[in-house]
């Protein structure tokens, strides 16, 4: 699990809590990975950024969109493919997948 390995990297989790939180999340279909992780106090804000770091991603914040750049595609188009206009960049169209 990348988002574990990502955090134990960063310090926010220990390996042997990782190998608890993997040993409980196969015993246990019913708990999310997010939800196992906050019983070990790991912040909301500390498992996006894991998750961003894992799949190499950036997290924009929404202050960030221009709301100009959603004239760019439709909105059945966006709706359709789970991604965000977020700005024009060097004549490029930067989008967020959801």
């Amino acid at each position: 699990m990348l988002i574990l390995e990502e955090l134990v990297r960063q310090g926010k989790i220990s390996d042997l809590q990782s190998r608890a939180i993997k040993s409980i999340g196969l015993n246990n279909g019913n708990s999310s990975l997010e939800q196992l992780l906050t019983q070990y106090g790991v912040n909301k804000e500390d498992i996006l950024g894991a998750r961003a770091a894992a799949y190499n991603l950036n997290i924009t914040k929404v202050e960030e969109i221009n709301i100009d750049a959603a004239d760019k595609i439709s909105l059945e188009y966006a709706k359709e493919n789970k991604i965000l206009p977020i700005r024009i960049e060097n004549g490029s169209l930067l989008i967020g997948i959801v």
